[in-house]
């Protein structure tokens, strides 16, 4: 029963299935949402279905149901704490490729006019603040090399900071920092990881478009274990989407951010990007990537070959098979990290040189 005390009738049909009388109840997207058990209150009678469970909502669940039914997103929210000047324009327009001024920003919903001001919203916050936790304690990237058959040794972590276009890079690097990786040579020389690179950015990328950053002290986690690499999202589904209707349809959660994501050539469609990591994964002969819900976010895993380190040595031998021996700036780059655990961007760039960066188009 809702709040309001309305009754409610869901069209109820029979169906013949398989020879079976079945009853089918259509239940449509209701905008009297979240719905809640009267005598319970709506803080703390509002559930919703997870898989085959059922499970109470939190209130950052039920305020994002409230406004999703009036139509209203949390990105687009003024930042009343924030004046233009936390907003970092000179990344914006480099992100975008031209010169961005206050009307740009009122455009695309990275600012909003209150009374006779103009502050940021969340969205621009999320996408040009140069530490958006001041404002949103969830906007912030967790990665970590986790070692061991349950993932329990931390052999290496690191916090990214910064707007969320910028995070997607730090993210693969250090994930590339802790694959396998040789050179093989023909006509031209290239790199070849261990992980597949492209599916594993489209994941990160959908990741920081579409998670929930009204969720508070919840970041986005980034696990590279021994045998997957897992991307966890704060925030489930937007109602009416389930992990078997994301083939189907796109829906954003932060549209505001994903254009600026798109302008920066970081994403650069939408709606194709599950089809392509499911193709490209299985391009490169690993298991097929797994999509759940998982309490409160989304969790998607691609499998990977085992990075024990005890199986090191049958990598090698795997990715070298056809090469002489590795390059030299593969070479010296082994020779920087055993040197310097903490291995810079620029560092990194310096002795390999600079890589390309795929645009991503997966859509959640």
């Amino acid at each position: 029963m809702t709040g309001s005390h309305s009754s409610w009738f869901p069209p109820i049909d029979l169906v013949t299935l398989a020879g079976k009388t079945v009853l089918v109840v259509d239940v449509p997207l209701s905008t009297r949402r979240p719905h809640y058990i009267i005598r319970q209150g709506s803080e703390a009678g509002a559930y919703v279905r997870l898989d085959s469970s059922t499970r109470r909502a939190d209130p950052a669940l039920v305020a994002e149901l409230e406004r999703n039914a009036h139509g209203i997103a949390f990105e687009n929210l003024p930042e009343p704490r924030a004046a233009l000047t936390d907003l970092d324009m000179n990344t914006l327009a480099e992100l975008r490729g031209r010169a961005t001024d206050t009307d740009d920003l009122l455009a695309l919903g990275l600012a909003v006019r209150q009374g006779d001001q103009i502050v940021p919203t969340h969205a621009g916050i999320l996408a040009a603040c140069s530490d958006p936790t001041r404002f949103l304690p969830s906007a912030w990237v967790q990665c970590g090399r986790l070692r061991g058959p349950h993932g329990t040794d931390i052999f290496d972590q690191v916090e990214i900071h910064g707007p969320m276009p910028l995070a997607a890079d730090q993210a693969v690097d250090f994930l590339l920092k802790h694959a396998y990786k040789t050179a093989v040579f023909g006509e031209v020389r290239r790199r070849v990881y261990s992980i597949p690179i492209e599916p594993i950015r489209e994941v990160i990328v959908n990741a920081l478009v579409h998670a929930s950053y009204a969720e508070r002290g919840t970041p986005i986690r980034i696990g590279f274990y021994d045998d997957r690499i897992q991307v966890d999202s704060p925030g489930l589904l937007l109602p009416g989407m389930t992990v078997n209707t994301m083939w189907q349809v796109s829906r954003l959660r932060n549209p505001a951010l994903t254009r600026v994501f798109r302008e920066g050539g970081i994403m650069e469609q939408w709606g194709t990007g599950i089809q392509r990591v499911f193709e490209q994964v299985a391009q490169a002969g690993l298991p097929e990537p797994t999509i759940e819900e998982v309490v409160d976010r989304v969790r998607v895993t691609i499998h990977v070959p085992s990075h024990n380190p005890a199986d090191a040595g049958e990598h090698n031998e795997s990715l070298n098979r056809g090469t002489k021996s590795p390059s030299r700036s593969i070479q010296s780059l082994s020779r920087v990290t055993k040197s310097n655990h903490q291995v810079t961007r620029l560092e990194t760039r310096t002795t390999i040189g600079p890589r390309s960066s795929p645009c991503s188009t997966m859509s959640r």
